[in-house]
């Protein structure tokens, strides 16, 4: 559930996050718990349906990229390329995948890795068609946005009003349900 559950930057005990956001225990399987990197710059990348890789990413901290309170960045071609580079390494090893990523000014590091290529272009989150469009205001947040999906009539599409990543939890949410979506 992309974005559903706590991301913090310092001690927070777990087994009272677990108990608050999960205690009944049938939705959180596992806590990650990492060393911060200094992030000079953060983002996300995922590889198109086309084969074209995406990068996206903002200055410092990434989770309001991610959560979709703010948009991506123009990010300097080093950056670029530490990624790209950063992305052929894990796809040699595993395959398609797509990760979030965080650069402290010397080296990019994988915070976040998943498995499989996406159905997005840089002009689409998926390549699915539509009759009908609900229009959906991105700053009603990620927990509307599950509902508006789920609750979504058979050839309805959701159109984001707005601007969002395509690496965003907002595509990610998205491209899980497989609707069609567009951005407005």
């Amino acid at each position: 559930m992309p974005g559903k559950f706590t991301t913090h930057h310092g001690w927070l005990d777990p087994f009272t996050l677990l108990n608050a956001e999960d205690p009944s225990g049938d939705m959180i399987m596992s806590v990650i718990s990492q060393e911060g990197v200094k992030q000079s710059f953060s983002g996300a990348v995922i590889m198109g349906s086309n084969g074209q890789l995406i990068i996206e990413g903002k200055r410092g901290e990434g989770e309001s990229l991610m959560l979709g309170k703010s948009t991506p960045e123009p990010l300097p071609e080093r950056i670029h390329d530490a990624i790209r580079k950063l992305y052929a390494q894990a796809a040699a090893a595993l395959g398609a995948v797509r990760f979030e990523w965080v650069h402290d000014d010397e080296r990019a590091w994988i915070v976040q890795l998943h498995s499989g290529a996406t159905d997005t272009t840089r002009d689409s989150i998926t390549s699915l068609k539509a009759k009908m469009w609900k229009p959906f205001d991105v700053r009603l947040g990620l927990e509307e946005l599950r509902k508006t999906v789920a609750d979504l009539s058979p050839g309805t599409g959701v159109e984001l009003i707005g601007r969002v990543g395509l690496t965003s939890h907002f595509a990610d949410v998205i491209r899980r349900a497989n609707v069609p979506a567009r951005m407005g």
